[in-house]
């Protein structure tokens, strides 16, 4: 078989980008004896923002308001249109992490049911999974699945459930599944009674997903309420610590056995950044040296290199420079679009003021961008270079310095963390 011709121009594919119905559209794909108490948990939501209480007097800078405008809200709630915003952004496919819902004021209220990102908002598992369901259908049913990676959002309260539930959403044609991560009220995820959801996880070629935040309500638990007039997912204690509890599952799963019982398995952190995972690696490799026995004969580095993959958001200078030690074929860019966190309105702007001043090159562009994320999810390379050559930017568009005008268009559309 010849080789895949490469496109021209640069295929940009989003390893990390958010989407999410409203509540009317949410409804609809809910089961009807769930209608009830779905409506009394929105009248719940009245006045919160991404789920959580909002004290009176809540600031949010300016910035972090334009999480609401018109085109952000659009593009997040939108699957059918979203594909050709996404092609004014020069970027050709995604894969669909859940929004957090941002409230009322577009009837946007999240994942029925949940907390943020889809995880647990609640001790109600079961209305929770049901909620999971109708978010997974309603990819399933919307999505071009061509050029769209849906993700079966998945509780782990029950694993005859979720191996149901996971079986179901691969034969609808999603292509992974997203975890809550460490869950305080259940078995931590290297608990043998999880096996036999990793091993339906391995046969189906499902990777599995953690994302930043995912973990952010038991945050908020961990740092008490707070009273600066500000969200409790936006205060400073809660941001740092949303992104070690999303962590976590790394260092259980490699310490605890999960990779050394189930070898096909394979796991993506997304919006985490890399290098706390290899100054982590380090350590787990030394914690192992130390009681080097089952049930992990090999140390973690050994199966961080096989089963491991990174969702590469956030990008900043110093994650660029530190590429090649955490691996270029492990690297898969995301947008974070329409988040305030991703390049929204300046995606070519925003690689070329990262890429630039860090001498990546061409072929590492290439790979990192798009390239590594179309092998990883199965995609087709055909079908996505065609729509790269269309709309996709030239190498030179996203390797080049930065000159002052991109820069000041990274810094009034995006906050770069």
């Amino acid at each position: 078989m010849a080789a895949q011709a490469t496109p021209k121009r640069v295929l940009v594919m989003s390893s990390d980008n958010h989407a999410g119905a409203s509540a009317a559209v949410y409804r609809g794909f809910l089961e009807s004896r769930h209608h009830d108490d779905y409506d009394r948990w929105l009248e719940s939501q009245r006045g919160k923002i991404y789920g959580l209480d909002v004290k009176p007097g809540t600031t949010i800078n300016a910035t972090m308001s334009r999480q609401g405008d018109p085109d952000r809200a659009q593009f997040g709630m939108n699957l059918n249109a979203r594909l050709a915003m996404l092609e004014t952004e020069g970027v050709v496919g995604e894969v669909l992490f859940p929004n957090p819902g941002s409230g009322p004021r577009y009837d946007d209220y999240g994942v029925p049911f949940a907390g943020l990102l889809g995880g647990s908002g609640g001790t109600d598992f079961g209305l929770l999974a049901a909620g999971q369901r109708a978010h997974n259908r309603w990819q399933a049913e919307t999505a071009d699945l061509s050029r769209q990676v849906g993700l079966a959002l998945i509780s782990c309260h029950d694993v005859d459930a979720a191996i149901t539930e996971i079986e179901r959403s691969a034969a609808s044609g999603l292509r992974g599944v997203l975890l809550q991560g460490i869950h305080p009220d259940l078995a931590p995820l290297d608990d043998p009674i999880y096996d036999p959801m990793w091993a339906v996880c391995a046969a189906l070629d499902l990777p599995v997903h953690f994302h930043e935040v995912s973990g952010a309500l038991t945050a908020s638990r961990a740092t008490g309420p707070r009273t600066t007039g500000r969200a409790d997912f936006l205060n400073p204690i809660a941001s740092y610590e949303s992104a070690w509890f999303g962590q976590r599952p790394f260092w259980f799963m490699l310490l605890g056995g999960v990779f050394a019982r189930h070898p096909k398995l394979r796991v993506v952190f997304a919006e985490m950044g890399t290098e706390w995972a290899i100054n982590a690696l380090r350590d787990l490799d030394r914690i192992w040296n130390r009681f080097g026995s089952p049930p992990t004969p090999e140390p973690p580095s050994a199966y961080f290199e096989r089963q491991i993959m990174f969702g590469f958001s956030r990008v900043n200078p110093h994650e660029v420079r530190f590429r090649r030690e955490a691996g270029i074929d492990k690297l898969m860019w995301g947008g974070d679009h329409p988040h305030i966190s991703g390049p929204w309105g300046c995606t070519a702007a925003f690689l070329r003021s990262m890429f630039g001043p860090e001498g990546v090159t061409e072929t590492e562009a290439r790979a990192i961008l798009g390239e590594n994320a179309v092998r990883y999810y199965g995609l087709d390379a055909a079908l996505l270079g065609a729509v790269a050559d269309r709309v996709g930017p030239t190498p030179d568009e996203v390797l080049r310095e930065a000159d002052a005008g991109d820069r000041a268009r990274v810094a009034s559309n995006m906050i770069v963390i």
